[in-house]
């Protein structure tokens, strides 16, 4: 499922994840240049 967004971004995570989660893929995205953001509910 991963994979496939990111061969397909922009896009949306589409199922809920931890907030440790959330923050831990936003930095390891933004190291390899992903422009994301953690909208939190």
């Amino acid at each position: 499922m991963a994979l496939n967004l990111m061969y397909n971004l922009p896009g949306t995570l589409d199922y809920p994840i931890y907030k440790h989660q959330g923050q831990l893929l936003l930095r390891r995205l933004k190291k390899y240049g992903v422009d994301a953001t953690l909208i939190e509910n």
